[in-house]
């Protein structure tokens, strides 16, 4: 199964192995600058898909849309291929199984994807959908006032990373996850009090991150538990601890764990599709050529970003995006559309 690794390397040569022919194109846009080897077209469309996700984000969660310095945005490079990917992540023990990864870091955010597939359609594949759950991280962590549990952590960057983009050019976030539901179906249920537990270990073998996102998607879509996730969310800012947070907002989480599984087996999940701009909205300004250093168009690389040193990994270093934090989004995630699929 491909995965898109977080990992910082000690320096990327990018693309020193790229062909001298290669036509390289950069697009931008508010929060990330994207460059490939692809049509400017497709690029330009795959960096507009990206800003509105983004705006997605911020629109479900309450937060402001604030635009970086342009030295605090995202870089995407777009190689190619998996192997290209795969060889760029270098000779590791994980590297066969790496389908992207993803450099968190304070100003110099870098991910590293094999190609632009979501500029011709509107599903995300399954490389994309965990770089679009690393950044939903990316920003959590950027609009954090407060550490929330890892069930609410993982279960919010599952629910935004299977975001559809549409033709007209709006985004449909909080869709069915069918990975996620199938995992719900093939194993035993975690209790919930177990699921909010920050004590609770070895998830590797259980649905934790499936239960996560079905938790974070009934509550923030599924209707009858309307304000509970900021109740939630306020109880832990005042100090309470995670469980003790949940059973005073949820009640009887038995109960709240019957409903989950209700919920998982109805014919119907609700999601939310941004009436943010459509397709003729300039998300992203045209892709250009890469210049050369002599400032004439280069038939040949984009500046190859240089990695920090050092592991990102379930710390609290920087970098590290366990345990990070998540902004109550003061109820408009609650107010969000709901629809049929």
């Amino acid at each position: 199964m491909a995965m898109l690794a977080k990992t910082a390397l000690p320096a990327l040569a990018l693309l020193a192995a790229s062909p001298a022919q290669a036509d390289w194109h950069e697009a931008s846009s508010d929060h990330f600058v994207v460059y490939a080897d692809a049509p400017a077209q497709d690029l330009t469309r795959f960096a507009a898909n990206l800003e509105r996700y983004h705006a997605a984000l911020a629109l479900v969660t309450g937060q402001a849309n604030v635009v970086p310095s342009p030295s605090n945005r995202v870089t995407v490079y777009v190689v190619g291929s998996a192997a290209q990917v795969r060889k760029l992540y270098g000779d590791r023990p994980q590297a066969r199984y790496v389908g992207g990864f993803y450099v968190p870091r304070a100003g110099r955010t870098m991910a590293i994807v094999p190609d632009i597939s979501t500029a011709k359609s509107t599903d995300a594949d399954r490389t994309l959908q965990t770089l679009l759950h690393e950044y939903a991280h990316h920003f959590l962590i950027s609009t954090s006032s407060f550490p929330i549990p890892l069930w609410a952590n993982e279960g919010a960057a599952e629910f935004f990373s299977s975001a559809g983009f549409e033709k007209d050019g709006q985004v449909t976030i909080g869709r069915p996850n069918p990975g996620r539901l199938n995992q719900l179906k093939a194993m035993q249920a975690m209790p919930v009090d177990q699921l909010v537990d920050p004590g609770t270990r070895s998830l590797g073998d259980t649905p934790f991150y499936a239960q996560s996102w079905l938790l974070y998607h009934y509550l923030v879509m599924g209707g009858p538990r309307k304000g509970q996730l900021t109740r939630y969310y306020e109880a832990l800012v005042k100090g309470q601890k995670p469980v003790d947070a949940a059973r005073g907002t949820f009640g009887d989480l038995a109960a709240l764990g019957q409903e989950l599984g209700a919920y998982a087996a109805a014919a119907e999940i609700h999601h939310h599709r941004d009436q943010g701009p459509g397709a003729d909205h300039r998300a992203a300004s045209a892709a250009r050529p890469v210049r050369g250093r002599g400032g004439g168009h280069a038939a040949a690389d984009p500046p190859a970003p240089r990695a920090g040193q050092g592991r990102v990994g379930r710390g609290g270093g920087r970098g590290a995006r366990a345990g990070c934090a998540l902004s109550p989004g003061r109820r408009r995630a609650d107010r969000a559309g709901r629809g049929r699929i």
